[in-house]
C-alpha cells in the first residue's frame, strides 16, 4: 500500500498531467484530493511537508490565492513541530515555496521560526533580498541584505547587491542604479551590482 507521501507524488503527477493536457477542472479535482490526504495527515513534521508540496503545486498552476492559504497552513503545522531541528527543516522548505509566491512577510515569519543559528537562515534571508527586490521594495531588500552581511555570508550578501542593483535599473533607470553600484565600498558588491545593472538594462531593452 503506497504511503501519504507517495499518494501526495502520484496525485501531484496526475495533477500536472491533467492540466497539461488542457483538463483544468479535473487537475484542480486532482490536487483538492491531494490536499485532503495531507490534511489526514496526523505526523506534524510529514504533515508540514505534503501541505508545502501540495502549495507548491497550486503555485505552479498559477492559483496563487489557493496557494498562499495552503502554504499557510503548513507553517502553521509546522511551527507545531516540538523538536527545534526537525520545524527548521520545515520551514526551510516552506520557505522555498513563500518565495515562489513572492511572500515577503511570510519569508519573515519563517525565519522567525528556525534556530537562529541555522545554517539556513542565510538562504532563507536571500529569498527575502530576491522578493523585496522582485517588488521594488528596494529600502527593504537592503535592510534585509544588511542581515547577511552582518551574518556574514559575503557570498549572498553580494548577489543580492546585483538583484537590488537590477531593481533599481527598474525603478529609477540606469544612471542611477550605476551611480549607486559605483557608491559601494566592496570591489566584490560593486561588480555584482554592476552586472545587475546590466542585466536591468537587458530586460527594460526587451520590454
Amino acid at each position: 500500500m503506497a504511503s501519504d507521501s507517495d499518494r501526495i507524488d502520484q496525485l501531484g503527477y496526475l495533477t500536472m498531467s491533467r492540466d497539461r493536457a488542457g483538463d483544468r477542472a479535473s487537475a484542480l479535482a486532482t490536487l483538492q484530493d491531494a490536499l485532503n490526504v495531507a490534511n489526514g495527515i496526523t505526523d506534524k513534521p510529514s504533515k508540514a511537508n505534503s501541505l508545502q508540496r501540495v502549495a507548491s503545486d497550486y503555485a505552479s498552476l498559477s492559483e496563487h490565492s489557493r496557494a498562499k492559504e495552503v502554504i499557510g497552513q503548513a507553517l502553521a503545522v509546522a511551527g507545531q513541530i516540538k523538536s527545534v531541528s526537525s520545524r527548521s527543516f520545515a520551514v526551510f522548505e516552506i520557505a522555498f515555496v513563500l518565495d515562489q509566491l513572492g511572500d515577503a512577510d511570510g519569508l519573515h515569519r519563517a525565519i522567525g521560526m528556525m534556530k537562529m543559528d541555522d545554517s539556513s537562515i542565510p538562504y532563507v534571508l536571500s529569498e527575502i533580498v530576491h522578493v523585496e527586490a522582485g517588488q521594488g521594495d528596494i529600502d527593504a531588500a537592503i535592510q534585509t541584505n544588511a542581515t547577511l552581511r552582518i551574518r556574514k555570508d559575503i557570498v549572498l550578501a553580494s548577489e543580492g547587491m546585483r538583484r537590488i542593483a537590477t531593481a533599481r535599473v527598474r525603478r529609477n533607470g540606469p544612471s542611477n542604479a550605476l551611480a549607486w553600484s559605483r557608491s559601494l565600498p566592496s570591489p566584490y558588491d560593486r561588480a555584482r551590482a554592476l552586472l545587475g545593472v546590466v542585466e536591468g538594462m537587458v530586460d527594460k531593452s526587451g520590454t
